[in-house]
């Protein structure tokens, strides 16, 4: 490890890489498009590159930007800093926590958001890292680009075919890199067991996620699901003649509505084949707390099996506790649980007649022709509910495991 910087030409600090990392030290080219699938490690060797290049130079400036701040203090900002602890040469008293810069090898690097419009201004500097490009217009990026004497970095999941940031590929001056979780040396088994369940169950997820490629832009979250309409489907006859559960447990999920409906939905969930099989029970407008439990009760939901809620309204989940239901509040992230639901083959009951409705309806939300990662309110009761039961359950029973790699070592 470099323990003073000041040594850091006599010295000789290892770096573990992949070929990314190989490829972007030997380019001269002026752009460096990264795009590749989930978890692929594409973020982590663009910044062991921006580290080596502050380690190889000094009185440079060096900006990471993303499209909202939250964004990147979670992501790239988080990670870089990481990193620096990892090779034991962060220091506090370069660290500048209030105007979100690091002072490296008498070299500045900047975060900055790029929704911050104001912060663009008068910006300068020699090389400038992007992360998640996909995110920002033609316009933002342009003002950047005209803003950065050296090198341009960027990084997306390339999840909009249509998005600018992918014409850049074939200009002459650009190096582009592709890669997928597969180039990733130290992801978690069960990362690379939800990526690849997606081969199965949604072509788009599996093309953006496991493949590094573009989706077909399509607009509805849920495009790929089948139908099943008798319990005998949840069953399996061994070679003996016995019959066995497709499924581990039983589980329901809770929406709550007034003008917007309640929403009750039955998931029979296997986690080892990633399986649901889900049926519309309640699926009403204008039913108070009573009125609700009644209808569980009449309707024979059984009260020993966990249900999700909702946990917007803990004075639901509390009066449907007390008339002797096991109900606990859910999780309630979006877009996580859109992806883990994603990561299961959906089978959904011919009589759950408004879920298949919203199935067919529930759609992503467009900005200019590109499709965001955040889907419109509308057409989603019995769809969250259900998302609310399948996203908890399995993220608080999910197992992870340790997954090896041998890696190749890069010595500066």
């Amino acid at each position: 490890m470099v323990n003073n910087l000041k040594d850091f030409n006599m010295s000789r600090l290892q770096i573990k890489g992949n070929r990314l990392l190989n490829e972007m030290l030997q380019t001269d080219k002026r752009f460096i498009m990264n795009v590749g699938g989930s978890r692929s490690g594409k973020t982590y060797s663009i910044l062991q590159y921006l580290l080596v290049y502050c380690l190889k130079n000094k009185d440079k400036t060096i900006t990471i930007a993303r499209k909202t701040f939250p964004s990147l203090r979670l992501g790239a900002m988080r990670e870089f800093l990481q990193m620096l602890k990892d090779y034991d040469i962060y220091k506090e008293e370069d660290h500048n926590k209030t105007n979100s810069f690091y002072n490296l090898n008498s070299n500045t690097i900047q975060f900055i958001s790029i929704d911050q419009s104001i912060k663009l201004r008068g910006l300068k500097h020699d090389m400038i890292f992007i992360d998640e490009v996909n995110e920002i217009s033609k316009e933002e990026a342009d003002q950047l680009f005209m803003r950065t004497t050296e090198k341009i970095i960027m990084a997306q999941n390339p999840s909009n075919a249509l998005h600018f940031s992918l014409k850049l590929i074939s200009d002459p001056d650009c190096l582009y890199l592709h890669s997928t979780y597969k180039d990733n040396p130290f992801l978690e088994q069960s990362i690379i067991n939800q990526i690849e369940s997606y081969r199965t169950t949604d072509e788009d997820q599996w093309n953006v996620y496991g493949l590094g490629l573009p989706a077909k832009n399509n607009e509805l979250v849920y495009s790929s699901y089948s139908y099943w309409s008798t319990t005998d489907e949840l069953y399996e006859v061994d070679e003996e003649g016995k019959s066995h559960a497709k499924f581990e447990e039983i589980i329901y999920g809770a929406d709550w509505g007034w003008n917007h409906p309640t929403a009750i939905i039955k998931i029979w969930i296997d986690t080892n084949f990633k399986r649901i099989w889900i049926k519309e029970i309640i699926h009403e407008s204008y039913l108070t707390t009573d009125d609700l439990i009644k209808k569980m009760n009449d309707l024979g939901i059984e009260k020993e099996k966990r249900m999700f809620g909702d946990s917007a309204e803990p004075k639901t989940i509390e009066a449907i506790r007390r008339a002797g239901f096991d109900i606990t509040s859910s999780m309630k992230e979006v877009k996580q649980g859109i992806d883990c639901m994603k990561s299961y083959k959906m089978f959904i009951h011919t009589d759950s007649i408004k879920t298949l409705d919203e199935l067919r309806r529930y759609k992503w939300k467009m900005i200019n022709e590109m499709k965001t990662d955040e889907p419109i309110r509308l057409f989603d009761d019995g769809l969250s509910a259900t998302r609310y039961a399948v996203y908890t359950y399995t993220t608080k029973t999910k197992r992870t495991n340790d997954y090896d790699f041998d890696v190749e070592f890069i010595d500066y």
